[in-house]
């Protein structure tokens, strides 16, 4: 049985992944002062950091996994160090989503 830690990593990075496309598609589409959002360098800046940390997310997630398949005895250490990562990251991901008023409020 594989414990809670890798599943809740997958989680993580899933949920980040569905955030990194969502940020993609509304810079592509939304307009501010006749240009897309995604022609800003702080907007190009903000998502290229989550494309980052999501491929950083999976090969985590994807090493941690394989060290389980081969049958690694021990694997607690990769598995809480991933846990930490993925959850961190994704916070991260979310902060950057959302405006300053309402992270303001929310990651108090």
């Amino acid at each position: 049985m594989i414990s809670a830690a890798p599943l809740s990593a997958l989680c993580c990075t899933g949920a980040a992944k569905t955030c990194l496309r969502l940020a993609i598609e509304h810079a592509n589409t939304r307009k501010q002062f006749n240009k897309t959002l995604g022609n800003f360098d702080l907007v190009k800046k903000k998502i290229a950091r989550m494309a980052a940390d999501v491929y950083a997310m999976e090969a985590m997630t994807q090493v941690t996994a394989s060290l389980i398949d081969r049958g690694l005895e021990d694997y607690m250490l990769e598995t809480a160090m991933l846990k930490v990562f993925t959850t961190e990251r994704f916070v991260g991901c979310g902060q950057r989503l959302l405006p300053d008023p309402w992270r303001l409020r929310l990651f108090r």
